[in-house]
């Protein structure tokens, strides 16, 4: 039996997200957006990496503009629904999409992308609309208010297209970024964060691309996994189940009871965020339960259907608070599950799927109050979303397995928190420091040493139009009068510029407007600030 595979968020910043998980850790399963303020981002990660991976959370994508920059975690309980805007390299920022890799078992180790066998590692940008019927405004911290549009193309052109309800499945020609290892020490182990680079400076292409009309619902009619909540049961749940209880005697059953303790972990999850009625009726907690509900109450805490001598309920219940223990490579030792053989685990397992569970888990769902759009809301959507710009968007992770065949779909994380894309004239963009050298030698002879840089090529018809200008006054111009073309010789024209000289001049013109501009908005003081360096003349 191979482990099962996991994206996470950066193995740093495990504590931090499963201490702000809330009711089901959906923090600890998202990439993470890493902000750095400088061109040397890379050097900055490997020096966090090497001297505190836990600062890492320093760096966490958060609402900022220049006049408070700024980076770190934020909790979830100080969240205000703000959703942070990235901004451009030429803005100072640059952005990197951080997560883990990772195999199910206790340590999470490291899963290693073999290039050999034409695996790859990447991420897709996507763009998210609100999902609700009103279009009321998306919630950053709930993945459910909101619908997914997949990028097709590249990055010179493309189409957005509706992902559907199923999420968490790659589209047929979406475009996937790569994401590249960055090896560290933690804890005395060596791991492996996958981190790229957030296509900042592609907002053009992506706000200018068209959205393609939405599948009709005719499309999806049938389609047992057209509810992502069930595709991420079935994924997670089910075929992990179906591993278990295929285990031959002989099979290790250390690795069994592994597999067996994030199978618990994932079934609570995923109860506790679709289904928490039903996980809150397993402690006796629960409110009123529909005739579904109730089947797979019954089916969970059967004593017929368990695991040596306690019910899945149990078991579940039991597993949950040792989550984060299990993550840094402990297990609690009262587990009940740890002192089970293989072929109880799989005798278990086995008659958990006899009894049902595959069929009553989906029809104990409760009815999500969004639907899937239709292709003329879907065009009413894209209508209003252009006149309600800027977009937002969110990443997800990505690991393919091509080899494996078509039996093994691409392995597709959870969404990170939802962003907007700056523009290249945003207001309240960070300033980059810029620092222009103005000539010290202003005279004749010294203006001459500098290198002329800047070059026009001017065409021959435009040169010949120039020259008729010569000469010629406003009223001339009004009149209709210009003189006769020049020689019809066919000469181009290139002019050579000096920019050292060029800045000067525009600087004397700059401070000549603004201080005649400042007898009425009196802003000189707010303007320039002048600083004395120390200049030795004599060198």
């Amino acid at each position: 039996m191979k482990h099962s595979i996991a994206w996470h968020a950066p193995a740093p910043l495990w504590d931090l997200a499963l201490a702000d998980a809330g009711p089901a850790p959906l923090r600890f399963h998202q990439p993470v957006i890493l902000r750095f303020d400088g061109d040397d981002f890379q050097e900055r990660l490997q020096a966090t990496l090497e001297g505190d991976p836990a600062a890492l959370g320093e760096r966490v994508l958060r609402a900022e503009s220049w006049r408070e920059p700024g980076a770190g975690w934020i909790v979830e309980g100080e969240l205000d629904g703000a959703i942070p805007t990235a901004y451009q390299p030429v803005h100072g920022r640059f952005y990197l999409v951080a997560v883990s890799l990772v195999c199910k078992r206790p340590g999470l180790p490291d899963r290693v992308v073999d290039n050999a066998q034409d695996e790859t590692a990447g991420f897709v940008v996507r763009r998210v609309v609100s999902a609700a019927a009103d279009g009321s405004a998306l919630d950053p911290a709930d993945p459910s208010s909101w619908r997914e549009l997949a990028w097709i193309g590249d990055r010179e052109k493309g189409v957005w297209v509706e992902a559907g309800d199923d999420r968490a499945r790659l589209l047929e020609g979406e475009e996937q970024l790569g994401l590249a290892p960055v090896q560290f020490e933690q804890e005395a182990l060596t791991r492996r964060l996958r981190v790229g680079l957030l296509p900042v400076a592609g907002r053009e292409v992506y706000e200018s691309g068209a959205q393609a009309p939405a599948p009709s619902p005719g499309e999806l009619a049938g389609d047992p996994l057209a509810d992502a909540r069930v595709a991420d049961f079935e994924q997670r749940v089910i075929g992990a189940l179906e591993d278990l209880a295929g285990l031959p005697a002989g099979f290790d059953a250390g690795a069994a009871r592994d597999a067996l303790l994030f199978l618990l972990l994932d079934l609570a999850e995923l109860l506790q965020r679709d289904q928490p009625t039903v996980w809150g009726s397993l402690d006796g907690a629960g409110g009123a339960l529909g005739v579904a509900q109730q089947l797979l109450h019954s089916m969970l805490t059967d004593p017929v259907v368990q695991l040596g001598n306690r019910s899945w309920s149990e078991l579940l219940l039991d597993t949950e608070p040792a989550r984060a223990d299990l993550l840094h490579g402990l297990v609690a030792p009262d587990l009940v599950a740890l002192s089970l053989g293989t072929s109880s685990i799989a005798s278990a397992c086995s008659a958990l799927l006899s009894a049902g569970i595959a069929t009553i888990y989906p029809a104990a769902l409760p009815a999500t109050s969004a639907t899937s759009a239709t292709s003329e809301d879907a065009a009413d959507d894209a209508a209003d979303a252009v006149a309600a710009r800027p977009f937002t968007y969110v990443v997800r992770a990505v690991y393919r397995r091509p080899r494996c065949g078509r039996a093994v779909d691409p392995l597709v994380s959870e969404p990170s928190r939802p962003f907007r894309l700056a523009s290249f004239f945003d207001p309240d963009a960070p300033a980059r420091p810029l620092s222009i050298r103005l000539p010290l030698d202003t005279s004749t002879e010294g203006l001459k040493r500098f290198p002329k840089a800047a070059s026009f090529l001017i065409s021959d018809q435009l040169r010949k139009q120039l020259q008729r200008l010569e000469g010629i006054t406003v009223s001339s111009l009004e009149d209709g009068e210009l003189n006769e073309e020049g020689p019809a010789i066919g000469l181009g024209v290139i002019w050579v510029l000096s920019i050292p000289i060029i800045t000067l001049c525009a600087f004397i013109l700059l401070m000549i407007v603004v201080s005649l501009l400042n007898i009425v908005f009196w802003w000189l003081p707010f303007f320039k600030i002048a600083i004395p360096v120390r200049l030795d003349v004599s060198s």
